[in-house]
């Protein structure tokens, strides 16, 4: 599994939909998506981007208004069949090989341990493998991307809170979700520091606490004042990692 700071050949999202999941906030959110796509896409005065291609899932009943919206943008979107729009825990996570070569692993998603299930969500992996024409291989595993970071060099950090928690893989063993997701991302070492951020809806996701920088380098959360209900937390999860051999 490439680090997060290597450069895309593109950045898959999906175009804010639900009126039951926004509210009144969606058409603001649309908006704001809009300028995430166009600042990531990067367009020139030319028309050229400057950046990486940014490809957007569309629900069907969206096509025309996301079309105007994202019109002159830079973005390609692709009409597909998906519930929430944080595509780093429902899509697959692309694999590089020794010698260069992409493919996709696609893990089982249940809703952040059944909180917030949106029916089309788990058809999101075949669908951005199939417009990309990546090969790619389903891991029996409720996991999402979210919940591990990697250096690119064997190195990933994880949350107990997340990866072992009963609503995800209840009966399976730490050693064999270990073994799995080693294998599965090609990773070498694997680094549990115990719990995520207080009150998280996705139990304890890594990517909002501790992340990789560099080979073997990670900038971890501080908190401004000891009113932070996290402040202690932010220390164990230092001293956690600063003990984890690599």
């Amino acid at each position: 599994m490439p680090p997060e700071w290597d450069r895309h050949q593109a950045v898959w999202t999906a175009w804010p939909w639900d009126a039951s999941e926004w509210g009144s906030a969606l058409p603001q959110a649309q908006v704001e998506f809009v300028a995430m796509c166009r600042a990531i896409s990067d367009l020139d005065v030319d028309g050229n981007r400057r950046g990486e291609a940014v490809k957007v899932l569309v629900r069907p009943e969206c096509r025309e208004a996301a079309a105007v919206a994202l019109a002159g943008s830079g973005v390609e979107w692709v009409e597909g069949i998906y519930g929430d729009i944080w595509l780093r825990d429902t899509g697959p996570i692309v694999v590089r090989d020794e010698v260069g070569l992409l493919s996709a692993r696609a893990f089982r998603f249940n809703g952040w341990g059944g909180k917030y299930v949106m029916a089309g969500d788990e058809a999101v992996p075949s669908q951005v493998l199939e417009a990309e024409g990546f090969k790619g291989e389903m891991i029996d595993l409720v996991f999402e991307g979210g919940s591990i970071d990697v250096d690119g060099e064997g190195n990933a950090i994880t949350t107990r809170e997340c990866l072992l928690n009963p609503n995800r893989n209840p009966g399976v063993s730490a050693e064999v979700i270990e073994a799995r997701v080693k294998d599965a991302l090609g990773i070498e070492q694997m680094i549990w520091i115990d719990r995520g951020l207080m009150n998280d809806h996705t139990d304890g996701h890594l990517d909002n606490v501790a992340r990789f920088v560099g080979p073997k380098t990670v900038l971890v959360m501080k908190a401004l004042g000891e009113d932070d209900p996290n402040a202690a937390l932010y220390e164990a999860v230092k001293a956690e990692l600063s003990q984890a051999e690599t």
